[in-house]
């Protein structure tokens, strides 16, 4: 069967382009009901929309990426149940919440978390939660879960989702009653540091304990004493105002993170322990590359004190420049800066005048280039060396190159007068896309421009269209070949009058194919040959039908990349999952003016097997995950991490490729961060990640592996070891500076 859509992606429009780039149809973006956005800007990724303060003369903020534009947008969610259950109960759980002074604590959240919550997050939708909460003595009865626990106690946020400090102020101001959440507030207004109780005693995070309690007829706690939270406060001087900050455990990761308010003032309320408070300079752009505009020492923060750090941000290494065409200068001009292995680095858009300026870069060889995608102009590109202490300068003179105009014409039955169309270069590499009605442009005719001296192909097919149903068949297309050598234009009206191409052929058992062509820009590559992006004329995912088949309808001729990867399994209302155990392989597939047929294969994958212990030798507590990483071909959809854990039992990484492979432990955080519009199968996602508002985290030791497909390779038990507990010097050997 053939989808209009790719069921593995993400089902927003966050992907885009950012809102400053040129609105204009030569840029590479696709939008959810197939057309190209046209003179309206395009939403930008919620990381990159912030402004940086410009220099004096230098007009006004830029805008800043972290990561490269993505180009895809997805699919909707599926109908939720209609009435959730509980979890299985028994028995009932007694206590009183008071605080350092026995003063008593009402309100407080107390809920039952089993191992498998400290995973995927529980839908509410699926299961009714089961809590409590303090009454005005502080006293609380819960009902006990079936299955071996801890108890968390903590302050409850007054409403789920969004901006609930916004929440509270406007149903304060309007009298109303705040709704309460079932969730614990993450925000710094915490009247306590949550508790967690266990075997192992009352400890300020699940991460230090090792053991669980099991289920009797009846527990009663006692009192419980929480703790006052360690807070840090301060001001971001100069430019702060309306800026993101952060509060970083010592290995990097980021513990919390708030926003500072008209005058640049912020606060943290955590777990005590060690901490450092980092600001980036360049607001939203945060990279390898990068390096924050402020680092604080480190500081060890205490229960009911408060430390006070204010700063103002240092430049590093200073790219800046001004972008023109024909002396004029450029603004919302899109340009990518890549490290010297071309790797993304940053990105950043002219402001009104022209003009950027990046001031977070480490010191090296960097390109600073336009692209095909989101600009009218011939990409160009100029290698910069950043030091500390000099300012690079790449100034970029574009020019406005050659152009393509032309109409599309679909007489054939079923036509809707939407068409999608690439053009592509003599490497078959798309250079720009439209998806719409050329007949709504102005003129009723599509430009491409911004192209060099060449020769190109364009092609030109009717639109798969969701509202034409799940499944379609006939997609007419006309293609024709321009030389733009001599000519400096050319205008065309193509008829949509050739028969459907396919591709047909098998597949290995359990598998799927996903086929694009290429973008020419270099920086989108990668999230169509290992991501879930494909270009307009391949935006389909084909998996295998009965007998092992699979036909993809709708290709024009040209060479496309091919992925094969296990399937993803959609289950309606349930979590999604992997399917066979296939190593991911990519090929590269020539589709004539006939079709074709083209048998796939994929390698049935090697294992990774083991279990997570303590250093005392019990079993994890939470699903930690282990991520394995091979030489092979990847794929962003199916990272190479375990699946769902059950307690006391051992994990399981599958889909690796033979050959060199090395351990660690899976940090899901910064998995989401590599590729954040990406959706992965739930099964994938259900591991732990660090408790934020806490200063912990966990290593295990990086096992070097030679795997073999179809084999297992048993790593028997893997230690795990906590960090960030008995403060700085006892995690980092010296250093660091107990907070007052």
């Amino acid at each position: 069967m053939t989808r209009t859509r790719p069921k593995a992606l993400r089902g927003s429009l966050r992907s885009h382009l950012s809102a400053s780039l040129a609105p204009t149809i030569t840029s590479l973006a696709l939008v959810a009901s197939g057309a190209l956005l046209l003179d309206a800007p395009a939403p930008a990724r919620a990381a990159t929309v912030v402004a940086a303060p410009a220099a004096q003369g230098d007009g006004g903020p830029n805008t800043y990426l972290s990561s490269p534009p993505e180009l895809v947008a997805g699919r909707t969610a599926a109908p939720a149940p209609a009435r959730p259950e509980p979890p299985k109960t028994r028995g009932t759980i007694t206590g009183q919440v008071v605080g350092p002074g026995g003063t008593p604590i009402p309100n407080a959240l107390v809920t039952g978390v089993r191992f498998s919550d400290l995973g995927l997050p529980v839908d509410r939708t699926e299961e009714k939660p089961v809590l409590a909460r303090t009454n005005g003595r502080g006293q609380f009865s819960l009902k006990q879960l079936r299955e071996p626990y801890l108890v968390r106690i903590c302050s409850e946020s007054v409403s789920s989702g969004g901006a609930r400090t916004e929440v509270r102020a406007e149903r304060a101001s309007e009298g109303h009653r705040a709704r309460r959440s079932g969730e614990c507030d993450q925000e710094s207004s915490k009247r306590f540091t949550p508790t967690w109780l266990g075997p192992d005693g009352n400890l300020p995070s699940w991460m230090r304990h090792t053991r669980m309690y099991q289920p009797v007829a009846h527990r009663s706690m006692g009192r419980i004493v929480v703790q006052p939270t360690a807070v840090v406060t301060g001001t971001w001087k100069v430019d702060g105002a309306d800026r993101t900050i952060y509060l970083t455990r010592i290995d990097g990761s980021i513990a919390a993170q708030t926003q500072t308010d008209a005058q640049g003032q912020y606060r943290f309320e955590v777990a005590p322990g060690p901490y450092r408070v980092e600001a980036d300079r360049d607001p939203g752009l945060r990279t390898a590359s990068t390096v924050p505009g402020f680092r604080s020492h480190r500081l060890l923060l205490r229960a009911g004190r408060t430390a006070r750090i204010s700063f103002k941000t240092r430049h590093a290494g200073i790219i800046r420049g001004l972008v023109t065409s024909n002396g004029v200068p450029l603004p919302d001009q899109f340009l990518s800066i890549l490290d010297n292995t071309g790797a993304f680095a940053g990105g950043v858009v002219t402001n009104e005048i022209g003009r950027y300026v990046v001031t977070s870069l480490k010191p090296g060889a960097y390109t600073v280039a336009t692209s095909y995608a989101g600009s009218a102009y011939v990409p160009k590109q100029q290698i910069v060396a950043v030091t500390e202490k000099t300012v690079a300068t790449a100034d970029l003179a574009l020019d406005p190159g050659r152009s393509i105009t032309f109409s599309a014409t679909d007489t054939l039955p079923g036509a809707n007068g939407s068409v999608d169309a690439e053009l592509r270069n003599a490497d078959g590499r798309v250079l720009k896309v439209f998806q719409g009605s050329p007949a709504a442009q102005p003129g009723g005719k599509v430009t491409f421009a911004g192209l060099p001296a060449g020769t190109y192909s364009l092609s030109v097919r009717r639109s798969a269209l969701p509202s034409d149903g799940p499944e379609q068949v006939d997609f007419p297309w006309g293609q024709q070949t321009i030389d733009l050598n001599v000519a400096t234009s050319a205008d065309l009206a193509i008829p949509l009058d050739q028969p459907t191409v396919n591709l047909s052929g098998s597949l290995p058992a359990g598998g799927q194919v996903k086929l694009t062509a290429v973008p020419e820009d270099p920086w989108l590559r990668p999230a169509f040959v290992d991501g879930d992006q494909a270009t307009p004329l391949a935006l389909n995912w084909t998996e295998q039908e009965t007998g092992g088949q699979y036909v993809v309808r709708g290709l024009v001729p040209g060479t496309y990349t091919a992925a094969v990867t296990t399937a993803r399994k959609e289950r309606e209302d349930r979590p999604s999952k992997t399917g066979a155990n296939l190593a991911v392989t990519h090929s590269a597939v020539s589709v004539t003016s006939a079709g074709g047929t083209q048998a796939f294969t994929a390698p049935v994958g090697a294992v990774v097997r083991g279990q997570l212990r303590y250093s005392n030798n019990r079993p994890v507590i939470a699903p930690l995950g282990v991520r394995v990483l091979d030489t092979g071909d990847q794929s962003w959809l199916f990272p190479t991490v375990s699946g769902k854990q059950k307690y006391g039992r051992p994990f399981k990484v599958e889909r690796l490729h033979s050959g060199p492979a090395t351990t660690a432990l899976l940090d899901l955080v910064g998995l989401f961060d590599e590729h954040p519009d990406v959706l992965v199968p739930d099964d994938l996602l259900s591991s732990a990640r660090d408790e934020p508002g806490t200063p912990y985290w966990f290593t295990a030791k990086r096992e070097r592996l030679d795997l073999v497909s179809g084999q297992t390779e048993d790593l028997g038990v893997v230690s795990v070891k906590l960090h960030g507990v008995n403060g700085v010097k006892a995690v980092l050997g010296g250093g660091g500076r107990q907070a007052p």
